[in-house]
């Protein structure tokens, strides 16, 4: 038996509903060990080489330079709903606006710090990690701007006192391009294996293409959204990334390469 057959692999998945159609089929799969956590935790674990793969943060090939299986990931173009930036009135006009940022992101943390460079012309913005449950009852007395990601932006569309921006269409304002959220990263390492990761991932894509129902009320379980609602969220993330979406991964590469030199 070949060695990649003997071997468990760990992998790692986003813990969100937006990567339901990858972690439900991959439960069942009988080489891979599943992690789920959210996307900052996994970055971690990859580096610290305590999983092998892992459907995560696209900062990590961004910053961290991390290799990543090609063709797989989680992208959006002009609308995603689930990565959202809430601002006050005095969001635009701040000297130094303070936002409170949610502590499970990375990718979405440098995307609006480039957004705020490049197409609002705001002042580097002083940010504060704090949990999305603790995010969701701040007021604009305390902070210009709040930013969620995930099941906790799908489920708070809206926030008091707040105005919604959707940050892959204000990706799209600034580039035209669709925004890459996650790939999967993987240690050079485990190269040998990516014939079997890429087998695993098209078949759990392909079961969710053909039978949307069971991811679809899962995610209806988890957080309580309308079927219908669902439905249009899957149809704007996109899974099998093309050659659009690596342009738009190479655009977020140049911005936040200038974004380091700038800071």
């Amino acid at each position: 038996m070949p060695y990649e057959l003997q071997k468990c692999i760990n992998f790692g998945c986003v813990n969100y509903i937006n990567a339901l159609p990858f972690s439900l089929p991959l439960l069942e799969n009988s080489y891979l060990q599943l992690h789920l956590a959210p996307p900052a935790e996994l970055l971690k674990k990859i580096l610290h080489h305590e999983i092998d793969c892992a459907l995560t943060s696209s900062i990590g090939t961004v910053a961290q330079k991390l290799q990543c299986l090609p063709g797989w990931g989680i992208a959006a173009h002009k609308h995603v709903q689930s990565v959202n930036l809430y601002t006050s009135s005095s969001f635009f006009s701040s000297s130094r606006p303070k936002v409170a940022i949610t502590n499970e992101s990375l990718s979405s943390v440098a995307l609006f710090k480039i957004l705020c460079h490049n197409l609002w012309q705001v002042p580097s913005p002083q940010i504060e990690r704090l949990s999305p449950s603790e995010i969701i009852n701040l007021s604009p007395d305390r902070y210009d701007g709040l930013l969620l990601i995930g099941d906790a932006a799908l489920k708070h569309p809206q926030i008091p006192q707040f105005t919604t921006h959707d940050l892959a269409q204000c990706w799209d304002e600034l580039t035209g391009l669709p925004f890459v959220f996650a790939v999967v990263l993987n240690r050079t390492s485990w190269k040998n294996c990516s014939s079997l990761i890429h087998l695993a991932l098209d078949a759990a894509l392909s079961h969710f293409e053909n039978s949307p129902q069971e991811v679809v009320e899962t995610a209806h379980k988890r957080i309580n959204l309308s079927h219908k609602d669902l439905q249009a969220y899957y149809s704007l993330l996109r899974y099998r990334l093309g050659e659009e979406d690596y342009a738009g991964l190479k655009e977020f590469q140049k911005y936040y390469d200038r974004l380091l030199q700038k800071t």
